[in-house]
Parts: C-alpha cells; structure tokens; sequence
C-alpha cells in the first residue's frame, strides 16, 4: 500500500506503473490492496488496464506429488514416522517464511512435506535433516535392529544412500539389546 502511495504522489496520480508495483501478488487481490489503499491513504486510485495475466516465475513448472514418500516413511514404522512428522515442523520452524505456505501447509504434515520437496528438497531430502533424524531414533530410546533395518528400507524406497548416513554404514552395523559374553 506504501509502495503504491508514494508512486501515485511521486507521479502525479499516473497509474501506469501499478501493474508493474502489484506484480508480486496474485491478481485476484488486487481489488483489496488497491481499496485498502484508498481507504488508508484516503486518495482515489486512477483507473488503470490491467493485463490479462501475470505468468508467475515462481510456479512455471508443475508441481510433484510426493504423497507416496510420505506414506512409505509412515506406513514402515509408526516411531520412525512421528519422529519424522516432528522434524519437519521444526525444519518449517526455522528454515520456511510461512508467508509462503498455505494454511493447509502449515497444519497438515503431508502437504508440507510435499512444499518441501517441491520448494526447498527439489534434489532430496538434504543429509542433515536425515542425520537428525536418525540421531533423534537413537536417541530418544534404544533403536532396535528393526529401527535400523526399517531406516534402509525407507532410504531404499526414497533413493536415499545408506552412505550418507555414518549411523547405518557397515560400520556401525545395529547394535542387539542383549549383551553377548565371550564363550
């Protein structure tokens, strides 16, 4: 509305340069900045040709379904899948503008995981927030072998390298719970 104001004062209520000004938001809001303007500003808008379409930058390729990652990660293990839920909200928390999320986005685990991947994890998802994760398993209660061997299965079913994580490698093969004594 500020922006706008001072166009209109600076040129001399020519509203040629609205169109250019209002780019940024979708046409069917322009009707309510434009009267929030007048009502604020307490100035009369100028008419001015809108056109017809505005192509967005941001949206020219269409977006992926990756619902079925989603539920792969949540069907293979309930722990694994609340654990992953909870690290997304964080990751939406501190990395995401939430201006940019729709209200479903922000409340509905699957819809912002499919923000995520179209938006942010275009390539996959980024190997801190796998390592995070499987810290937050072991952490959290002693991962069993079936945590561990679920993880590969959710990695194999996501195309995810096992080596990306230190904690899954041949290396450090899942630990049992029962303590073995030498013979």
């Amino acid at each position: 509305a500020t922006k706008i104001f001072v166009d209109l004062n600076n040129n001399t209520n020519n509203a040629d340069n609205l169109p250019k000004l209002m780019h940024d938001y979708n046409q069917i809001f322009w009707d309510k900045i434009l009267t929030f303007t007048e009502l604020y500003f307490k100035i009369q808008i100028p008419k001015f040709e809108r056109p017809k379409k505005i192509p967005k930058k941001k949206f020219s390729k269409p977006l992926k379904d990756f619902s079925y990652e989603y539920e792969d990660i949540l069907k293979t293990n309930r722990k694994i899948g609340q654990e992953f839920i909870k690290l997304l909200h964080d990751y939406r928390f501190d990395k995401v503008n939430p201006a940019n999320l729709e209200v479903e986005q922000l409340f509905y685990p699957k819809k912002l995981y499919n923000y995520l991947r179209n938006h942010h994890w275009e390539k996959g998802i980024p190997p801190d927030f796998l390592s995070k994760w499987v810290q937050k398993i072991d952490t959290k209660s002693q991962t069993s072998e079936n945590d561990l061997l679920d993880f590969q299965i959710i990695f194999e079913k996501l195309k995810i390298p096992i080596a990306y994580l230190p904690e899954i490698n041949e290396e450090n093969k899942p630990r049992s719970n029962t303590l073995h004594k030498p013979i």
